[in-house]
């Protein structure tokens, strides 16, 4: 087990970016002039001509002003650059969907009306990620520097709690730890860490209902982090999560199989759960981000801080503080799931084509949870 004293070669350069990172990812192509015209300072008017009839059926579930909220608060994140501190690029990896988080609690008119308060929130969550980094004692890496490796030549070990909730804290965008059965880590012949995965106990009771007959909550795990540093190659998630499914079916047989979610509100598209072969298991709808005094929190933190995460009981107490939730609307979460041993993909025959509300108290072990057909 590596333990965080013997990391004075961990490579921090998890939270660079590289310029692919930031250019604009596009939906659909046929938006491209719809960019430009943004670039170019027209962005409301841009954003009036954007045709969205033919991106989701509404009949089948309605997400459809989800979906135009988030094209547009993508396009205007992307031409509003400029207005970025110079020193949010060293860790825009991290930048890039906190500050989606942050700007999910306003409405999406105030934003595209002024960039004042992309500006100010831009600002302060620099300064903030500048300050959780000052103390790092090890230099940051060029984006553009790769280390002169292949992956056939690294290996997995396991990797301490102590050092493994630092890096989370430091290099995932949630900023916050989250604990985990067990934590590996990917690792070059020179013992230098390119990628870290934490898997976490599956107490998700509201997924009860969607898992195949054959499983059971105990019976699955959660990848519930996952950092993939700046330096890897463009293949090194696949390859890891390939080295992590190997790992725990030789070491923790009685897991069937692992779970994770992603979250389209961020710009995340899954591409790496595909390209591994992740199958998606069901979508969950999810109804708002929290804040306190501003700044994001997620449920677990409030549940661990007020024992709910309920926003009605939550604006009941007298914390002190100001609680309230997201305002723009929210696209749903996905839950992707992949076979331990490839013996039991046979009892993965579940219907993944389906949405379900997401229960409004994380403690909650109530049924009931609203089903629709997609």
């Amino acid at each position: 087990m590596h333990k965080a004293g013997d990391y004075l070669n961990v490579m921090f350069s998890c939270i660079f970016v590289s310029d692919k990172v930031y250019e604009t990812q596009l939906i659909n192509s046929n938006f491209a002039n719809q960019i430009i015209r943004i670039k170019q300072g027209n962005t409301l008017e841009a954003m009036k001509e954007l045709d969205y009839k033919d991106r989701i059926d509404s009949s089948q579930h309605d997400f459809l002003e989800a979906e135009k909220s988030h094209d547009q608060l993508f396009y205007y994140l992307e031409s509003s650059m400029d207005l970025f501190p110079s020193e949010a690029f060293t860790f825009y990896r991290i930048f890039r969907p906190r500050l989606l988080l942050q700007l999910h609690q306003y409405r999406l008119q105030d934003l595209l009306s002024s960039n004042e308060i992309i500006r100010d929130e831009a600002s302060k969550l620099s300064s903030e990620l500048s300050l959780l980094h000052k103390d790092f004692k090890i230099e940051f890496s060029r984006s553009d520097v790769k280390v002169p490796y292949q992956l056939e030549q690294t290996f997995l070990n396991v990797v301490d709690p102590e050092t493994a909730y630092f890096i989370q804290k430091h290099c995932h965008y949630l900023l916050n730890e989250r604990k985990g059965l067990v934590h590996l880590g990917l690792f070059t012949s020179e013992n230098n860490l390119i990628a870290l995965a934490t898997f976490s106990k599956n107490d998700l009771s509201h997924l009860d209902d969607v898992l195949p007959l054959s499983v059971n909550r105990d019976s699955c795990i959660v990848l519930s982090r996952l950092i993939i540093f700046e330096m890897a190659p463009s293949n090194t998630a696949t390859f890891f999560l390939a080295k992590t499914k190997k790992w725990i079916s030789e070491n923790m047989p009685e897991v069937k199989i692992i779970l994770t979610y992603l979250d389209p509100n961020l710009g995340f598209n899954g591409t790496v759960y595909k390209a591994f072969n992740a199958k998606l298991l069901v979508q969950e709808v999810k109804k708002r981000y929290l804040y306190e005094n501003g700044i994001y929190v997620t449920d677990r933190e409030m549940i661990n801080k007020y024992g709910t995460s309920d926003i009605h009981k939550l604006k009941n107490f007298n914390t002190g503080r100001i609680i309230k939730e997201s305002i723009v609307p929210l696209l749903p979460l996905k839950v992707f799931y992949w076979p331990v041993l490839n013996s039991i993909k046979e009892i993965l025959s579940v219907q993944n084509r389906h949405f379900f509300s997401q229960p409004s108290n994380l403690t909650s072990d109530s049924n009931g949870f609203n089903f629709y057909k997609h």
